[in-house]
């Protein structure tokens, strides 16, 4: 069976990538165990060919932007849009001097997700079948619990869900090993432990959760007439 690639698609080279960097603040301080913060930067990439654009985007500081207007919109542009691994590998070898990770992690990451979801709608595929999808979907889900939370905020938002926040950390603790150390990664498939046990950071988290869903528990009790 000969595959037919839509006419737009064939020969199409990339012609354009535009960059912009948006600040969006927070309602509210927010803080983890690590860093405090009050808005949350997003870097956002189009890049441009044949009839199609795609969209990419990294939280990342606005030096992400200048590096991918400065930098990597020069060395993508002209490159085949169905060529996404080599213009990874171009963008890649373009930092040497600059410095690999961090900031320039985050420009490359943006432009490559961008380039992407440019292959997948020249393709006129959805990007999860041109990836290849593991499961048929996924949960939508919004971050929270927050340490700079007040004791009452964190109990309401903790409270709307107690159930459910049970469940998962039950789910959770399940898939500990015999000596009770947990893998920073899970193997979907058959549940198997992969990579290392940094249980210094999963014991916090577990903790911290254990903590509110039991403070949780008892605001809702004390709020049950």
């Amino acid at each position: 069976m000969t595959a037919t690639l839509p006419t737009s698609s064939v020969g199409a080279t990339i012609r354009h990538v535009d960059v912009g960097a948006y600040r969006v603040a927070t309602d509210a301080p927010e803080s983890d165990v690590t860093i405090a913060w009050d808005s949350t930067t997003i870097v956002v990439v189009e890049v441009l060919a044949g009839d199609e654009h795609g969209l990419g985007y990294a939280y990342a500081d606005a030096a992400a932007a200048q590096l991918i207007e400065g930098t990597l919109a020069g060395v993508v542009q002209g490159r085949d849009a169905m060529a996404v691994p080599g213009a990874w590998l171009a963008m890649a070898q373009a930092v040497r001097n600059i410095g690999r990770p961090g900031i320039a992690s985050s420009a490359i990451a943006a432009v490559d997700v961008a380039l992407w979801d440019l292959k997948a709608r020249l393709l006129g595929l959805p990007l999860a079948a041109l990836l290849g999808q593991l499961r048929d979907g996924v949960k939508i889900y919004g971050s929270g619990g927050f340490t700079s939370y007040d004791l009452g905020r964190l109990q309401d938002q903790l409270a709307g869900e107690l159930a459910r926040a049970r469940e998962v950390f039950e789910r959770v603790v399940s898939h500990a090993n015999d000596v009770g150390l947990l893998a920073e990664e899970i193997d979907p498939r058959d549940g198997s432990l992969l990579g290392n046990f940094p249980q210094a950071f999963s014991h916090v988290g577990l903790i911290t959760a254990a903590w509110a869903i039991d403070q949780a528990a008892e605001h809702q009790q004390e709020a049950t007439p």
